[in-house]
């Protein structure tokens, strides 16, 4: 039987622009590859014109691939992703509120990890702890380029 390593995080960051203007942001799935870290080398598979069915292949360096794929979509608050197609199964979600001078983006993980060598991994180094770290890069560029489309 294989092993399976739970992988569960939520990640956060306010940040100083309205909901609409991190909207157009996170729901440009095809332009994740312009501002996403590039250690995430973050691919484009397939783009569709609603988003739903859009589909990416992140190869992390130092790790294994795996695609995610864009399930749902209520803007301006919520996008749902699938994990499939390598060693992570699951689902991610945007997550987006208005607060008081800006926005707080959330992005929700609950998966797995199949395999021994992952399993092993994890009893070195936390995966949601991973995980978080990369999550809180993303956001971080996030803010950076909602800096750059509002002031555009």
């Amino acid at each position: 039987m294989a092993a399976t390593t739970p992988i569960a995080a939520t990640d956060a960051l306010d940040i100083q622009h309205p909901l609409d203007v991190v909207w157009k942001v996170v729901a440009d799935v095809a332009a994740y590859p312009d501002w996403w870290p590039s250690s995430l080398r973050l691919q484009v598979l397939r783009t569709e014109p609603d988003v739903v069915g859009t589909e990416v292949e992140i190869h992390p360096v130092g790790g294994q691939s795996f695609r995610v794929r864009v399930l749902t979509m209520e803007a301006p608050s919520a996008m749902r992703m699938e994990y499939f197609g390598g060693f992570i199964t699951g689902y991610g979600a945007w997550r987006l509120e208005a607060i008081p001078g800006g926005t707080r983006v959330h992005y929700d993980l609950d998966a797995r990890a199949d395999g021994w060598i992952v399993a092993m991994l994890a009893k070195m180094m936390p995966l949601p702890k991973l995980h978080s770290d990369l999550m809180q890069s993303v956001l971080r560029e996030l803010a950076r380029v909602c800096d750059m489309v509002d002031a555009g």
